[in-house]
């Protein structure tokens, strides 16, 4: 229990460094094009626009913005070694929702002319993020492909969700040995075709 705690601490401060290290590369792009886009917020009559840390602030209002929407879509529950395409949309979609956000408060504000720099603060937290969790699947893969193992060549019978779960699996551990081939199918619309870029050869009666 201790251990899951701790480790799920961890996650959050990395991301919460990630969070603020896309936000400062996405400040200086702006700038970098002449966007100085946090000018906007002085000429709002409001309290927090005339502190010197005006920055730091606008900082932990993202920051916070962006972790909630973790939280929200689950993002530290999966194991991110076994991470997949769903895990990837969760991440997108945990992103946008909170850049949403982010843009529906300066609307809310009449501050709608900055709404490029928390866009482009989302394009650089899927980035980091993206590339620091998946990092753990990517490390996985390249160290089970260097493996040196027996090859067998296979044919998987089943070209439906209980083959191509087969195949998934044989392809995410090529440490087992086992080279997927093709797939045999008694369904002839099946024959001939290719799923999950896998030829279905044949038929069970044409397996001699």
């Amino acid at each position: 229990m201790l251990k899951s705690k701790i480790r799920l601490a961890s996650s959050i401060v990395v991301d919460i460094f990630l969070i603020n290290l896309a936000f400062l590369c996405a400040y200086y792009t702006c700038k970098s094009l002449g966007l100085n886009l946090l000018e906007s917020l002085k000429e709002v009559p409001i309290g927090f626009n005339q502190s010197p840390h005006l920055f730091l602030i606008v900082l932990l209002i993202v920051t916070g913005f962006r972790l909630s929407s973790f939280f929200v879509f689950k993002l530290y529950k999966p194991v991110w070694r076994y991470a997949s395409v769903q895990e990837f949309l969760s991440l997108v979609g945990a992103v946008l929702v909170g850049t949403l956000a982010l843009i529906f408060v300066l609307y809310i504000g009449n501050l709608s002319s900055a709404w490029i720099l928390f866009l482009i603060d989302g394009l650089y937290n899927i980035v980091f993020i993206g590339l620091t969790k998946f990092s753990w699947r990517i490390v996985d893969d390249c160290r089970r492909k260097q493996v040196a193992t027996p090859r067998t060549r296979v044919l998987i019978v089943g070209a439906g969700e209980a083959g191509v779960g087969v195949l998934r699996d044989l392809r995410n551990n090529p440490e087992k040995g086992y080279i997927p081939v093709g797939f045999i199918d008694d369904d002839l619309e099946k024959v001939g075709k290719s799923i999950q870029r896998l030829d279905v050869l044949g038929t069970t009666r044409e397996l001699a």
